[in-house]
């Protein structure tokens, strides 16, 4: 935080704000949780200033990479308080790295900026996260914002920033299978308006506030609106199973 304050660091909402920022730390539990083992290897996706795999190295991983194509600026700053191991890329479409090498891929608000610059395309670099993971991995994606969110629709009509791609639940669920992924676990989360979180949050501290947005944004009546989504899939061996311990989930 001193950093993103001393620097007046660009794209770092998510940082700023803990009703935005808790989600990180809830995913990296529920990795922790399901992958106790320390030499689990997760790669972090377009991870921009590397906070998750710091999250990820606090909780006891030993082989986390930050991968990028470019390094935003500041971020050799981060890079070197936080010592973030990181990768470097240059294709949009291809991960710089030896196959079937990590247990877990990350996208942590990544995938839907894929295709902004003209040549990125989801389908390719699903393909190529199917080749990255070792039978049995999985893919965690997270902050997947969704077609039919409303915080996305009112961000529209007033003018705010909004993402260019969305998702419904049949297109990605779609996109994955098309790659080689079963979905494991699908769920949403992101249902208050996040003025609104602001406010009430203190005096709810952001870690219950978390819990509560996530339950409703899981309710029957409401999740069709809920602006992201989170889902695990598994990359499908070639004898049509997901190793342990996530197989079950589905």
């Amino acid at each position: 935080m001193k950093i993103i304050a001393a620097h007046h660091v660009a794209y770092a909402d998510n940082i700023r704000h803990p009703d935005l920022w808790i989600a990180y730390p809830f995913f990296t539990a529920l990795i922790k949780k399901l992958y106790p083992l320390r030499e689990t290897s997760i790669l972090d996706w377009g991870g921009l200033y590397g906070h998750v795999t710091v999250l990820l190295r606090k909780a006891g991983f030993e082989n986390v990479h930050n991968y990028l194509l470019h390094y935003p600026p500041p971020y050799d700053l981060f890079r070197e308080s936080f010592q973030i191991e990181t990768l470097l890329g240059k294709d949009p479409n291809h991960i710089d790295v030896a196959s079937a090498s990590y247990d877990i891929v990350i996208s942590s608000g990544v995938l839907e900026h894929v295709r902004e610059d003209g040549i990125g395309d989801d389908t390719l670099i699903l393909k190529d996260i199917h080749r990255v993971l070792k039978p049995g991995g999985t893919l965690w994606i997270w902050y997947l914002p969704s077609k039919y969110s409303a915080s996305e629709a009112v961000n529209r009509l007033t003018g705010r920033w909004h993402h260019t791609f969305l998702y419904t639940r049949q297109k990605i669920t779609s996109l994955l299978e098309k790659n080689g992924f079963q979905t494991l676990f699908l769920a949403r989360h992101g249902f208050l308006p996040g003025a609104l979180k602001r406010l009430i949050s203190p005096p709810i501290s952001p870690a219950t506030l978390f819990k509560m947005d996530y339950t409703l944004a899981n309710l029957p009546i409401l999740r069709a609106i809920a602006a992201n989504f989170f889902i695990i899939a598994g990359k499908v061996g070639s004898d049509g199973r997901i190793t342990p311990p996530l197989e079950k989930a589905s």
